[in-house]
């Protein structure tokens, strides 16, 4: 179980911007082409590794510069990056206890011709967390003693007008994750591809039914062949948007798993959410989805099966973007797939996140922000509860 609490201080060259875990935080740029953030805070993290055992509470300063542009290319190309650099020092840990994590990103989106447009997106992050050992049944486990790493994300997206009704929406994403730590990259380190081509026809004014196909590829950098899989995904559902106040979005159909050891799986595939703005900036979203997602403990296990619910909102007391309210609440229920000839069998996993975030804007370039996130997870397996 793990309990922080943030207190931040912000001052920002123009707008606000996220610092909080869990809680949604919405972020401001008003058209200016260079943006500094500046953000400082003092955390209190009850379980700073997110052991079952032995749990290191420790007090964290946080500093964390921001840098973004914006840039109009031409009239049908923009293009937007952003580099954030956080600093932790904590009160309290094994080891190093001061910390560095790097995100660097960039967002081109262009307007091919008035029927289509394309974005393309880069995402570089790189975590800092040594000496991040679990304790399991009471032993710790030193060959996670560093759970450094580097993960990337690179991708496309597009939509193509192909007559009033009809529309094409194609879309491509590679994701990367490398760990420092040699038997932890030996064990996690993947690339996986992810092909998507969605047909929109638009039925109503407010309704338009979808026709999606997915595909997904997961290729392990060691043992492959007996990690690795694809999967196929067949969909249908609706998209209902009426007047920019209330959106509703489904997917059901099948997807079939091929995997390079293990056997062959094929199982529902469900997605549901819906999101209402009932006044000026103050919404609640509510999502759910079901389907087969990579675990972790890929040597015992082939993947989790089981229904995510997300629960998210914003209040704006006043309508004038003075004092927010937001949070967030994600319950998922899985089980763990063991694999044929395992010495384990399938596992019962439970997870609970809270998040609840409180911003006050003062003039333009300062804001105060108070978070309190909540983790709990449980699980049949031992030393994986949390």
């Amino acid at each position: 179980m793990r309990l922080p609490a943030l207190l931040s201080l912000s001052w920002l060259a123009a707008s606000g911007a996220a610092f909080a875990a869990f809680a949604p935080i919405p972020e401001i740029e008003k058209g200016q082409p260079v943006v500094v953030d500046l953000r400082g805070g003092v955390l209190y993290d009850s379980n700073i590794f997110g052991d079952d055992e032995g749990a290191v509470d420790s007090l964290v300063y946080t500093l964390s510069p921001q840098l973004r542009l914006n840039a109009s290319l031409t009239q049908q190309t923009f293009l937007r990056g952003v580099y954030s650099l956080e600093v932790q020092q904590f009160d309290d840990r094994p080891g190093d206890d001061t910390l560095f994590n790097h995100l660097l990103g960039a967002r081109l989106s262009h307007s091919v011709s008035e029927r289509a447009e394309i974005t393309l997106y880069e995402n570089l992050a790189i975590v800092q967390s040594p000496e991040a050992a679990l304790t399991l049944g009471g032993i710790r486990e030193e060959y996670q003693a560093d759970q450094s790493f580097w993960s990337n994300v690179l991708g496309a997206t597009g939509t193509v007008d192909l007559s009033r009704r009809l529309e094409l929406e194609p879309g491509l994403r590679v994701f990367g994750i490398n760990y420092d730590n040699a038997v932890l990259a030996g064990d996690l380190d993947h690339v996986r591809w992810d092909a998507s081509s969605g047909l929109a026809y638009r039925y109503w004014r407010t309704t338009r039914l979808v026709a999606e196909g997915r595909y997904r590829k997961v290729r392990y950098d060691v043992g492959d062949a007996f990690k690795g899989s694809e999967t196929l995904y067949a969909l249908a559902g609706f998209n209902y948007d009426l007047e920019e106040r209330t959106a509703l979005k489904t997917r059901l159909g099948v997807e079939a798993r091929e995997r390079n050891a293990g056997g062959d799986t094929s199982r529902l595939y469900g997605e549901a959410s819906l999101r209402h703005s009932y006044a000026e900036n103050s919404w609640v979203q509510a999502g759910v989805e079901y389907s087969l997602q990579e675990t972790d403990a890929i040597g015992d296990y082939l993947d989790s099966s089981g229904p995510v619910f997300v629960l998210t909102g914003q209040v704006d007391p006043s309508g004038a973007d003075t004092l927010l309210f937001t949070g967030t609440i994600s319950y998922a229920l899985r089980t763990l797939n063991a694999r044929p000839g395992a010495s384990v069998g399938d596992a019962d996993e439970e997870s609970l996140t809270l998040g609840f975030a409180a911003i006050l804007n003062i003039r333009e370039q300062w804001s105060i922000r108070a978070t309190l996130d909540y983790q709990d997870k449980t699980s049949d397996v031992p030393g994986r509860e949390q």
